[in-house]
């Protein structure tokens, strides 16, 4: 778990406080021992093999590669049966002649050889009622046989020839799905439910004798589903179940079917927020899943024993997210999931994996010092260039570590209703956990390696990060989009590198656009909200989320070499401008908005190439504007991937290695092939052709581009003007003080003096 301090680091902390607590911590790198962590020979390692499964789909039809989903019905010393699920992506005539659009397939797969052995098509029973909707809910093997259940019908299959062997009524009718759980002789499916408002859940508790007992589980206002249970005696389960704020325990007496509260403080030995999913293997163990592999329970002894880690083994860690656990023995384990990273690829279609990995005599890269690599999610571009990274360097190694849970610093009971209070929340949840990060990096207890962390301001400093200028310095700008890098730029340095990006920005046709050509200065954007939109602003914001945004925007106006300047003519404006054109609460749900936002433009997020594409058929002549500005600067970005890396480091050259290989032709093609925005022109070039050839293909195509376009995106993106970096510290103190002078409380010189007095005293502490 989380290695960071628990506490909350309080923002009102003083310049002393926090130098006392650097020089009290020595440096320790990426272990507790104060030197930095080496692979041992007793550090495990899986040699793994991958075994390539027919889905069971239709290969005469094209399947969408976003819509497939994969369920491990059960396992025994024969079989591993695998419910799966997906849907096509419909042309016009299978739309026409009524094409099923989904398909459900069950999948028998020999244990000895890894083959398929039988495929059942569920939709193809002689009593499944397509005419009243019958739609399949969960398929569980148990006993040698498998049960598949719908909303009409439970049915049962013979695994090896796939004969029906009983159908009886069903008493799953909810609109959701089922997972399998088994506690001793019991089976446990923990069915997710829809009502007309809300998401809740029901357990169905078979035992041995056949007869089911339903319960529900409500809980009034809020949804709530099952995260995942436990099987704790051959009579007893624990059920995690979570309202999307805080995860409940449950105890579930299997005799009885009765579900009753359970004490917390009976597991805490579980950690139950650390796990996302569990299974019963053939050994009769139980066993979770966490984000970093797995764990064996033993409810018995109140322990927890991690059994095997993704580091150990060579499967890209951006896959390892959607990979079920099969079974495991004690030295080796079955794992289950698509590794197909590209979404547009459609070479393994009509396949997914079985992964057996086996314990190896020893570990390879014995010897060698860790490098640790923090990313709140993984990606598997990412996770290629780790791999790359640990194959090819002879003394590092990076591993991924989850020691950090982010949800700790936000109290979802205190999130508010109004969208001012929400972004509040936000702010100071991600200051918190900013802090605390900060805190570790200073000290020494941080990662090496920090990927997806540019938008936490607090870290952006010489006093917590490497600048990454020496590693891009030599980017030739016809073959690289340095506006890019210099966009992330802070005080001139480069803290965040943004491998891929989104860009942010106003779509709207180009002949809206003030005298810069790329966005508006205040008074151009006044112009246009008055005269061209009718007052209306399609920028939605309520007052202190629009300042706060804007100032971020162009926040190197205000602050600099780690001094703020609010009594510039720059922030006058800004702040003028925001009171007399911005309403109080903005103009969320506005229908006059939606209405211009089709007619004039609308403020978007733009992902990539598919989403630039599909925003040119609004506009006579689309581009992407800057939001309102000082200088009328182009969009912003944020960025997708980023990378940066501690001043703490093991050792920061090994770091900036790594760096260089996400700046690589390869990993940037990839990233850009699978629809993001690149720095590498090249890339992006080709998978703007790419995207261009596959739209113009396509049956809902509305026109045809040409490669004149690959020019016109190539200007957007050159456009981009500044990286999202949000400094949550400093919007919170934004969004606190500035209302007092939209609603005509103070003066604007009394807000400054107060808002600059807190926003230094802020920047003072960073050091």
């Amino acid at each position: 778990m989380n290695r960071t301090f628990k506490a909350v680091i309080c923002r009102t902390m003083s310049a002393a406080i926090l130098f006392s607590m650097m020089l009290s911590i020595s440096s320790c790198g990426n272990s507790d021992s104060g030197k930095p962590k080496k692979i041992t020979k007793k550090t495990p390692w899986y040699n793994s093999n991958v075994y390539d499964i027919d889905c069971g789909a239709d290969h005469n039809r094209k399947v969408d590669l976003r819509n497939i989903r994969l369920t491990l019905s059960g396992a025994d010393d024969k079989y591993l049966v695998v419910y799966s699920t997906g849907s096509y992506d419909m042309s016009i005539a299978e739309m026409e002649n009524g094409s099923e659009f989904d398909y459900f397939t069950v999948n028998v797969i020999d244990r000895k050889t890894m083959e398929v052995v039988n495929t059942i098509d569920l939709t193809k029973a002689s009593d499944f009622d397509k005419i009243f909707g019958e739609e399949p809910k969960s398929v569980v093997y148990y006993n040698g046989i498998i049960t598949a259940t719908t909303n009409v019908k439970a049915r049962d299959y013979d695994p090896l020839t796939g004969e029906m062997l009983d159908s009886r009524k069903s008493d799953v009718k909810a609109e959701g799905s089922a997972d399998a759980y088994k506690a001793g002789a019991y089976q446990i499916l923990a069915e997710t439910c829809y009502d007309e408002v809300f998401e809740f859940a029901k357990l169905h508790v078979i035992s041995p004798d056949g007869k089911t007992t339903v319960i529900p589980i409500h809980e009034t206002n809020s949804s709530v589903y099952v995260s995942y249970v436990i099987a704790i005696s051959d009579t007893k389960a624990l059920v995690v179940v979570n309202n999307y704020r805080e995860d409940q325990l449950k105890e579930l007496d299997l005799t009885t079917a009765q579900l009753t509260d359970a004490d917390p403080k009976a597991y805490e030995w579980l950690d139950a927020g650390k796990f996302t999913s569990s299974f019963t293997g053939t050994d009769g163990s139980v066993y979770c899943r966490s984000s970093s592999g797995i764990s064996k329970t033993n409810a018995g002894k109140k322990t927890v024993e991690e059994t095997f880690n993704f580091n150990w083994c060579g499967i890209n860690k951006g896959n390892t997210d959607g990979l079920t656990i099969v079974d495991c023995f004690k030295d080796s384990i079955i794992l289950l999931g698509l590794t197909n990273n590209n979404q547009y690829d459609a070479g393994n279609a009509y396949s997914y994996q079985i992964i057996e990995l086996k314990k190896a005599d020893r570990n390879p890269y014995e010897g060698r010092t860790v490098l640790e690599l923090f990313a709140l999610d993984i990606y598997p571009e990412i996770g290629e260039a780790i791999e790359i990274f640990n194959s090819a360097n002879e003394q590092y190694f990076i591993e991924v570590t989850d020691r950090y849970d982010k949800s700790q610093y936000f109290d979802s009971s205190s999130k508010g209703s109004s969208e001012t209070e929400k972004d509040m929340w936000r702010y100071k949840g991600e200051a918190d956990f900013s802090n605390a990060l900060a805190m570790d990096i200073i000290n020494g207890q941080g990662p090496d390696i920090l990927i997806n962390t540019s938008t936490y301001g607090r870290i952006n400093n010489s006093s917590c990060l490497v600048d990454l200028t020496p590693y891009v310095k030599d980017l030739d700008p016809e073959n690289y989009y340095t506006n890019i890098i210099e966009g992330a730029k802070t005080d001139g340095a480069l803290y965040q590198l943004p491998v891929s990006y989104k860009i942010h920005g106003i779509v709207s046709d180009k002949k809206y656009a003030g005298s810069s050509g790329v966005g508006f200065t205040f008074d151009e954007y006044r112009s246009f909200v008055k005269e061209t939109l009718n007052g209306t602003d399609i920028i939605y914001w309520g007052q202190a989320t629009y300042f706060t945004e804007l100032f971020n925007y162009m926040d190197e106006t205000f602050i600099s070499g780690g001094k703020v300047d609010l009594s510039s003519p720059e922030f006058a404006k800004l702040a003028e401008f925001v009171k007399d054109n911005v309403s109080e609460n903005g103009l969320w749900d506005s229908p006059e908005r939606f209405e211009l936002a089709g007619q004039y433009g609308h403020l978007v997020h733009i992902y990539g190439y598919e989403h630039l594409l599909s925003s040119e058929n609004s506009f006579k002549d689309v581009t992407i504007l800057g939001m309102p500005s000082v200088d009328g600067r182009g969009p912003k970005f944020d960025a997708a991937y980023s990378v940066a890396v501690s001043k703490e480091a093991v050792d920061t050259d090994a770091c900036g290695e790594f760096v260089k290989i996400l700046l690589s032709d390869e990993i940037q093609a990839k990233i850009a092939d699978n629809g993001q925005f690149v720095i590498n022109r090249k890339a992006c070039r080709n998978a703007c052709e790419s995207e261009i050839e596959r739209y113009n293909k396509s049956e809902s195509a509305t026109r045809k581009f040409t490669s004149d376009y690959v020019d016109k995106a190539d200007k957007i993106l050159s456009s981009c003007s500044k990286m999202n970096v949000e400094n949550s510290d400093i919007c919170v103190i934004l969004i606190e003080e500035m209302p007092a002078y939209f609603l005509g409380q103070k003066d604007l010189d009394s807000v400054i003096k107060i808002a600059e007095s807190r926003i230094q005293k802020v920047l003072d502490e960073r050091g």
